[in-house]
């Protein structure tokens, strides 16, 4: 279960990098930190 809720959230992170700056409420909020987020669900695994 656990498993399946790390990869969903991975998938909604990778789906707000790539067309968050095509929202500007969402670019604007995730795009300064998100390379942060990435390396930290890349060091959990």
């Amino acid at each position: 279960m656990k498993n399946k809720l790390m990869a969903l959230l991975g998938l909604c992170v990778c789906f707000i990098s790539v067309y968050g700056p095509n929202i500007p409420s969402t670019g604007f909020a995730y795009a300064p930190e998100m390379p942060e987020e990435l390396k930290k669900l890349r060091n959990m695994k």
